[in-house]
């Protein structure tokens, strides 16, 4: 077969429309030298759906890698597909119909909320039907009404590879599944400063085989996605928000639901400033009215800081001991730890704070802009561990040999850590904890008192911020966040018990009276647990109007519940401070007292 065309969503839709097509163009015989084109027509018109409606894009060119790709943005129904085959040996094209056997979108009544958890290394989607339960963002092929629909039948390798390379998976909820890696695949030729916008599966795509399979010749992945005012960033993050709300609609239109009582829950840290979160959340507008077609509000549309949405999941779940006492919530992400203290009898928060201390502290590069994966003696003592698993059965393992290459020669520790500790889940290893990276660290003994110390400045830092703010000794401390992987590393949930029991009672100089302290962690799925925290939240109105009135509290000049704690009496530092003798005498005393 010379051309392929694979259609996402197959669902024919009223009102706002938006398909988006792939056209793969094989370099066979006769066909090496001829172009391929689409254009789209409706039956009761005769001329094709203009430039306005239609917005292509080429990504992969025919005469570099032999395969070409094509992509077209439709912003209108059609009801056949016009394909022209043209050569400069011939004045007289070659034409083809293609007619999709549509099936239409029949409205139902209920009512979806999800929940999108944008982080620096991996990003969720939770889903929630009216009365049901949250669940991961999963959508299918198997019906008639599909995902994405392809011109061919069965399976072929080739056009199944550039489809997940360039486009998308045929299924989500499988083998390609939330949480996923926040990154974008792009062409190696685009220009992200020329380029005036970037249109979500034509320039870029989600590529959920990232650290599964190939990425494929070509393509450029960027990591480290994450809001900016910096142009450039601006438009990938845009077209990676936009493709997670394309899925959230077809997903509604699948199963038939009403978009017009759609509602999403986005987070954000604590570390970002008030005037990022309002831009952030325009963009959300924005995309929210171009891709749903309903006008956002403070009942569709609503935002939360993200240390505060996996309270709501564990409280939901009757964890906590005490229903007056109080807790300590940290989600522990890429760059940065939030902190949020509840009393259980309180609506609202105590304290929220934010700092820089998080994962990758432990996993990145020190913090420098400069690779140093190849000088970090960790990453290369496993990558080598690795490499040798890899080089005794090939035929096994060569595909996720050659994504470590491809990995490991950007040097960037934090995505050669990243995909080690992916590997465990990889098809390919079938759970053999031989590949688990988490329990190679924690029987590493030279290392674990790297863990170990992290674990400890961390709760040392917490304690004492409770403390300065007259706040009771907590319970309960719980985790979130994908970092919050390093407690596994650290040790048992006894050693985490009575480390951070006997921290607790050290900063506040006095003792636990009973034996109800304990810490709290979903240790199999951390990330996704502040996704269904706000999910579970937003069941009813009364919960949605608090999370409105904590952001009312949070965009007041008069903000009392986020704090910044240096640890010693001047609680703002500047730079001029850190010649300070005084200053320095004061972070000596501190270090030493712990």
């Amino acid at each position: 077969m010379p051309l392929l065309l694979n259609l996402f969503p197959f669902i024919k839709t009223e009102g706002i429309n938006h398909y988006n097509v792939q056209l793969i163009d094989r370099a066979l015989g006769d066909f090496d030298s001829h172009g391929i084109g689409l254009s789209f027509y409706k039956e009761t018109e005769a001329e094709a759906l203009d430039t306005q409606k239609v917005n292509v894009r080429e990504r992969s060119y025919k005469k570099e890698k032999r395969v070409g790709s094509s992509y077209y943005k439709v912003d209108d129904n059609f009801d056949y597909i016009l394909v022209n085959l043209s050569s400069s040996n011939s004045s007289t094209p070659i034409e083809g119909l293609i007619c999709p056997n549509w099936t239409s979108y029949i409205p139902g009544h209920d009512s979806y909320t999800f929940a999108v958890d944008f982080g620096t290394t991996n990003t969720h989607v939770e889903s929630m039907q009216a009365g049901a339960l949250p669940q991961p963002l999963m959508l299918n092929s198997v019906a008639v009404e599909k995902m994405v629909a392809t011109l061919y039948n069965g399976s072929s390798i080739l056009y199944d590879v550039i489809l997940k390379q360039e486009f998308l998976p045929k299924c989500i909820g499988e083998d390609y599944c939330f949480p996923q890696r926040t990154v974008l695949s792009e062409s190696e030729r685009l220009d992200i400063v020329s380029i005036d916008h970037l249109v979500p599966l034509g320039d870029t795509n989600i590529p959920f085989i990232y650290e599964k399979e190939s990425v494929g010749y070509g393509n450029n992945i960027v990591t480290d996605l994450k809001w900016s005012v910096e142009l450039s960033s601006s438009k990938r993050v845009k077209a990676f928000l936009t493709e997670l709300a394309l899925l959230m609609r077809t997903k509604v239109l699948l199963e038939h639901g009403d978009l017009s009582k759609i509602s999403l829950v986005w987070f954000y840290p604590l570390s970002m400033k008030i005037g990022n979160v309002r831009k952030l959340g325009e963009m959300w507008e924005s995309i929210f009215a171009e891709v749903f077609g309903v006008q956002a509000n403070n009942s569709n549309l609503i935002h939360m800081p993200e240390s505060v949405a996996p309270y709501y999941f564990y409280k939901n779940l009757g964890t906590f001991r005490g229903a007056a006492s109080t807790v300590a919530s940290i989600d522990i992400g890429g760059g940065s730890s939030d902190i949020a203290i509840f009393k259980g009898t309180e609506a609202q928060p105590l304290l929220l704070s934010s700092f820089r201390f998080a994962a990758n502290a432990l996993f990145g590069d020190g913090f420098s802009d400069i690779p140093r994966g190849n000088r970090n003696p960790m990453v290369t003592t496993y990558v080598n561990y690795f490499k040798r698993l890899f080089d005794a059965d090939d035929d096994k393992y060569g595909e996720l040999n050659g994504i470590l290459d491809d990995i490991t020669e950007k040097q960037k520790s934090d995505e050669i850590n990243a995909f080690l500790f992916s590997i465990i889940n990889n098809q390919a290893v079938l759970g053999n904890d031989v590949f688990s990276y988490n329990k190679r660290l924690n029987e590493d003994a030279h290392r674990k008192i790297i863990f170990l110390y992290f674990y400890s400045a961390l709760i040392y830092y917490v304690a004492n911020v409770m403390k300065h703010h007259n706040i009771d000794k907590p319970r309960n401390v719980m985790f979130s966040g994908t970092g919050s992987k390093v407690l596994d590393i650290v040790g048992s949930q006894r050693d985490l018990d009575m480390m951070t029991q006997a921290i607790f009672e050290r900063v506040y100089n006095e003792t636990y009276t009973d034996s109800t302290f304990s810490v709290v962690m979903e240790r199999r799925e951390p990330k996704q647990i502040t996704c269904r925290g706000a999910l579970m939240q937003m069941k009813d109105p009364t919960g949605t109007q608090l999370i409105n009135e904590l952001n009312n509290i949070m965009d007041g000049f008069d903000n009392t519940i986020k704090v910044n704690y240096s640890l010693l009496d001047k609680e703002q530092l500047t730079y001029g401070d850190m010649d300070d003798t005084a200053i320095q005498q004061g972070v000596i005393t501190k270090v030493k007292r712990v």
